[in-house]
């Protein structure tokens, strides 16, 4: 593949319930869900940022989870402040089965090629359509196209950014690789992520049994999608000019929540090299040898304890995870 120019030159269905249709679009869907009832004014950031892009021709689909005041209120806060000029869909899911769940009612309702998927809690650059369109195109084996999510630092945040580890940006929903080139990747983040959306249904859409849900808190559909669609012969693009920006609380940098997140992912890594082998794990083996190369590096005694900490969080879940297995089989 070719290096990018730049931007500059170049139905109802069971639980389910499709309500409020505010405002077809040719290409793309942009798709997230929205839970953080105490927090409408980021879905409208978020929406007044999109009216920003370059790609002009996208409609976006909302999901709200088991919450009906939350979809009325956040409905009707649309409907008054989001003077967007691109078609909104807003679906009222009516039993909250996860966030897996969620991005799978998206597949099933959109009509377009591709679908967009983020969060609620992010704002994209304004050339994000422009480069995962350009990218997903390149290729019929492309199904998927990802790109940085890199921390917005909100206020009491700031000067975290000078001490914690950039190998750590995945507990904060961020991606940790400094990638500057178009390349094959295993997985993105689906706060960043573009797929096809008929490859994606062919293979079956997100596990459900990943992601949080009511029933568990085990993340992994993100890189459990990764490797459904190697195994079925596609492939998913990094491309580094296709960014979003994740906001950062001072909540989401709270130790004890980063440990239970790290804890969590070590179980979930445990549980998909049970299901597709031990090599599947190659990237994150590759990571935890940079880890250790940032603790020796690293000056800063937060950097350290932190690199630690969480090394220590991940493995534990990991043999957690593994143990429990062998327990169980002998029983």
């Amino acid at each position: 593949y070719k290096g990018r120019p730049s931007p500059s030159k170049r139905s109802s269905i069971h639980h389910e319930v499709a309500l409020g249709v505010l405002t077809m679009s040719k290409d793309i869907t942009v798709a997230f869900s929205a839970f953080r009832e105490e927090y409408p004014e980021w879905v409208l950031e978020l929406l007044k940022s999109l009216k920003k892009q370059t790609v002009k021709d996208f409609e976006v689909t909302i999901i709200v989870n088991s919450n009906k005041g939350y979809f009325n209120k956040l409905l009707d806060t649309v409907k008054r402040k989001a003077d967007t000029g691109y078609e909104i869909n807003m679906v009222f899911n009516t039993v909250d089965k996860g966030i897996a769940h969620s991005r799978n009612i998206v597949l099933k309702h959109a009509k377009t090629p591709y679908i967009a998927y983020t969060d609620d809690d992010v704002i994209p650059h304004p050339c994000w359509l422009e480069e995962l369109l350009w990218a997903i195109k390149l290729s019929q084996k492309v199904a998927a196209v990802t790109g940085p999510v890199l921390p917005r630092w909100e206020a009491g945040t700031k000067n975290y950014s000078l001490w914690f580890p950039k190998e750590l940006y995945w507990t904060i929903g961020c991606t940790p690789w400094n990638i500057e080139k178009l390349t094959i990747v295993r997985n993105g983040f689906t706060s960043n992520l573009t797929v096809d959306r008929k490859i994606l249904f062919k293979i079956g859409g997100f596990n459900e049994n990943f992601g949080y849900n009511p029933r568990s808190r085990m993340t992994g559909e993100d890189p459990e999608l990764g490797i459904k669609l190697v195994r079925a012969g596609y492939i998913t693009l990094w491309n580094p000019n296709a960014i979003v920006f994740h906001r950062i609380s001072k909540e989401r940098l709270n130790t004890r929540d980063i440990i239970t997140r790290s804890f969590l992912e070590g179980k979930m890594k445990a549980h998909l090299s049970k299901l597709y082998g031990k090599n599947v794990l190659k990237l994150e083996a590759n990571h935890l040898q940079s880890t250790l190369k940032s603790f020796v590096k690293k000056r800063s005694l937060k950097s350290k304890a932190s690199l630690l900490l969480t090394t220590m969080a991940v493995l534990s879940g990991y043999l957690t995870y593994r143990t429990l297995c062998r327990v169980n089989k002998a029983n």
